[in-house]
């Protein structure tokens, strides 16, 4: 039974004899080891493809061959047109894009001299904290990135990374493979989210929200862009800025299975790929990292009660810190974020307004399927009564600055 088995160069050729496999299949490079078991590909699958495009092109071993994707169930527009079979691949996303053009629509990039498959055009709105850096990443990665952002003195920063930049978001999505959106939250996407930007968007492209968006705000809009042949991820963020820069992000991904594996080389470009989870369906992604937020909000307000109570009462928060920090009260707030309130940062990485936003949807989403959440009601009347003493200022944690003004203690180490 033949194999294929990759010569130095990368080009696979037919063997009878079995090819090596996990980290013997690529010495010097074993970080290839993972996409070569990718669950979007079988062996058998591969092999196949691979005989027709031998047989239908150029000799065998003339060229490297760029696998495909099995096809979406009929009437269904996945993915991008594939690269030739005569480009060169540069980077994982050749081993995902693959299908036909539908019916008057083409790839712009498949017209251009030297156009390399590696090579995704990404449309990319939203040049905050995070898009900023996130812009970085996909530009070194290889990817054409043109960006949109509702401050045009953003541009400059999207040039300054080399991507190109479009003054509106219906530009930004014609004829992109992938867009990608990093806003504030529900009421930003629902306003970018038009029918003419869908429009220009079209059919076989893929739009991923990174937004901490609400899964009753996503859902109609979701449903109007798979209408018009779409498909459709949510993957919103969990980290930093620093984290976004170094590649290191977390993301809770909720959508199809499939789609997420098509599209996990791209996202592995952004996060470290033990982090990038797939939590379920639509919806479930954005539930889950409200909850994660909520959570860890309640954990900074109900940690500095107890600091400011432990302190009043005589305890050094030195030895405080390192009491809770090793017994069963510990949390990632307290090993990690903790240090931070006591050197006086206060996270200014998020804005009291959002912060409120997404505690308010928690409620919301509580009551409405009828759980319990008093508790998440108190840690979302907190940050409320922050916002109305310090106005929509950045800082996760003024919360707590508001309970050691109230205390008259500050928590310094």
């Amino acid at each position: 039974m033949p194999y294929l088995a990759p010569d130095p160069a990368g080009t696979l050729h037919f063997t009878g004899t079995p090819p090596p496999t996990g980290a013997a299949a690529h010495p010097g490079n074993p970080s290839l080891v993972p996409r070569c078991s990718s669950p979007g590909y079988s062996g058998s699958a591969v092999a196949s493809l691979a005989r027709a495009c031998f047989t239908a092109g150029p000799a065998v071993g003339s060229q490297p061959f760029v696998p495909r994707h099995r096809p979406a169930p009929s009437g269904t527009v996945r993915h991008r047109p594939a690269p030739p079979c005569d480009a060169r691949p540069r980077c994982p996303a050749s081993a995902y894009r693959a299908g036909v053009p539908p019916p008057g629509r083409a790839s712009s990039r498949t017209r251009e001299p030297g156009y390399d498959p590696g090579m995704l055009n990404i449309g990319l709105i939203g040049l905050g904290r995070m898009g900023t850096p996130i812009c970085a990443r996909l530009v070194t990665a290889g990817h054409r990135v043109t960006a949109h952002d509702a401050v045009p003195e953003r541009e400059q920063a999207a040039r300054d990374h080399g991507a190109d930049w479009r003054s509106t978001a219906e530009e930004v999505c014609t004829g992109v493979d992938v867009l990608i959106t990093v806003l504030p939250g529900p009421a930003e996407i629902t306003a970018l989210m038009s029918d003419t930007v869908l429009a220009a968007l079209g059919p076989g492209a893929t739009w991923i929200d990174m937004t901490s968006n609400s899964a009753e705000a996503a859902g109609p809009i979701r449903d109007r862009a798979q209408a018009r042949g779409i498909s459709v991820l949510e993957a919103p963020i969990g980290g930093n800025p620093a984290d976004a820069a170094a590649g290191k992000l977390r993301l809770f991904v909720g959508g199809d299975r499939e789609q997420l594996a098509r599209q996990r080389p791209l996202l592995e470009t952004l996060a470290d790929p033990d982090r990038i989870v797939h939590i379920g369906g639509h919806g479930t992604g954005y539930t889950v990292k409200l909850l994660v937020n909520m959570l860890w909000f309640g954990q900074a307000v109900a940690t500095a009660e107890a600091l400011l109570l432990g302190r009043r009462a005589g305890v050094e928060l030195s030895v405080l810190h390192d009491v809770l920090a090793a017994g069963p009260a510990s949390s990632a707030f307290i090993r990690h974020d903790l240090p931070s309130l006591f050197a006086g940062d206060y996270l200014t990485s998020f804005g009291l307004d959002h912060i409120h936003d997404q505690l308010t949807i928690v409620v919301d989403q509580a009551r409405a399927l009828a759980t319990p959440h008093d508790i998440a009601e108190a840690v979302r009347r907190t940050y409320q009564e922050a916002l109305e003493h310090y106005g929509p200022a950045d800082g996760e944690l003024l919360a707590v600055a508001m309970l050691e003004e109230r205390a008259g203690l500050r928590l310094r180490g």
